[in-house]
């Protein structure tokens, strides 16, 4: 009797470790797939820092009042040659880096990145523009555009129960 006693107590603790090694390996998991998050990020705000501030206000030409930048709603020029216009959510070889001229153009863009760690992670941009003195949203041009960048995890349905997403934000002067 005090055999199956040990036994029975052998196979509880047994199971406790095992979900605690289980537990362990999925936290690290999700934490690889934050540092990721924050890489595809990091990688996008770097794609767009190179591109004009607004595409009336290209190369060294100078804007001396925030009127004259692109009215809001922002995103892709309405002008865009058709083969230039990207279907979202891009996937694959991402077009945004070739056929966005300015940061605006990012707006309400979306992308499908898959790492070798995880499939499915969805990239969504915000652009806006937002008041020199608090840095809230402004419905009229200024010399500050906010981008920011939502990263929804992909949610491996085996242990996780709901989706996770980590949201990223800069300001772009002109």
């Amino acid at each position: 009797m005090l055999s199956i006693g040990a036994l029975v107590l052998f196979m509880v603790a047994v199971i406790n470790a095992n979900r605690l090694i289980v537990d362990s390996d999925s936290q690290a998991l999700k934490g690889e797939k934050y540092i990721e998050a924050a890489a595809m990020t990091r990688s996008l705000f770097g794609e767009m820092r190179v591109k004009y501030f607004d595409h009336l206000a290209p190369g060294d030409s100078i804007v001396t009042k925030p009127s004259d930048f692109t009215y809001p709603p922002l995103g892709p020029e309405i002008f865009a040659v058709p083969s230039e216009v990207i279907t979202l959510p891009d996937t694959g070889t991402f077009r945004s880096a070739s056929s966005y001229n300015d940061i605006d153009d990012y707006n309400n863009y979306t992308r499908i990145v898959n790492t070798a760690n995880a499939s499915g992670y969805r990239v969504s941009v915000a652009v806006s523009y937002v008041r020199e003195s608090d840095y809230t949203p402004s419905t009229v041009q200024t010399f500050l555009k906010k981008i920011t960048v939502t990263v929804n995890l992909p949610q491996d349905t085996t242990w996780e129960a709901t989706q996770d997403s980590v949201t990223f934000s800069t300001i772009q002067a002109y």
